[in-house]
């Protein structure tokens, strides 16, 4: 049989041993969790990058089609302006030809007439354009709103 305080020595030693295999385990499981932690912390970080990546090319997209179609609206504009002031011109050509050839009450309508057509060509114009360009801006936002894109 072995001494007595050899015994308590020996005892001590196994509970010593337990509790440090106890402790070394529980660092191993802690260490386990803590990488799993940061691997699902560095996924979540790459997805909100690739997401944000997204966003931002949605936006830049959106805001390149909008300046072509702004730019096509311009040119609609001018070209409506041209047909304006070409029909423009051809009233005051009317109106020089029926100033010699009609009475004055003639001229006083068509010279109205034109004045008339002149001023509703004008403000039609500019609402045109300008609802045009509310069309442009809602289109925009439309496009560079997140939507989600099958994978």
């Amino acid at each position: 049989m072995i001494p007595f305080p050899y015994n308590i020595l020996a005892t001590i030693a196994l509970l010593a041993g337990a509790f440090f295999s106890g402790w070394t385990a529980q660092g191993w499981h802690r260490d386990s969790l803590e990488k799993a932690n940061a691997e699902q912390i560095l996924v979540n970080v790459r997805a909100n990058a690739a997401a944000s990546i997204r966003r931002a090319d949605t936006v830049i997209e959106a805001q390149n089609a909008a300046k072509v179609r702004d730019r096509d609206l311009r040119i609609a504009v001018s070209l409506a302006r041209d047909e304006r002031d070409g029909l423009r011109l051809e009233l005051a050509e009317a109106q020089r030809k029926l100033s010699g050839l009609s009475p004055e009450a003639c001229i006083n309508r068509a010279a109205t007439l034109s004045d008339v057509l002149n001023q509703c060509a004008e403000r039609y114009t500019g609402l045109a354009e300008k609802a045009d360009r509310h069309v442009n801006d809602i289109k925009t936002i439309n496009d560079s709103w997140p939507t989600a894109k099958p994978k």
